[in-house]
């Protein structure tokens, strides 16, 4: 199954295991529902943050 879930959302297929484990561990039904989507929410802004955070650097560099 997560193999499946890998190709759909591009996560590696053990940090969706790692997801459903720990969401669903915090959260019981609810966290293993949403693991997915959360996780991948968090890779977006995991991806985003570096750039978003040295374009805003760059403004103030004036050397």
């Amino acid at each position: 199954m997560p193999l499946i879930f890998s190709d759909a959302v591009k996560l590696h297929p053990v940090i969706i295991i790692l997801a459903v484990f720990i969401f669903g561990s915090m959260f019981g039904f609810w966290g293993v529902f949403l693991a997915i989507p959360i996780a991948t929410f968090i890779k977006a802004i995991w991806n985003a943050w570096p750039s978003q955070a040295l374009i805003y650097l760059d403004r103030f560099n004036y050397f």
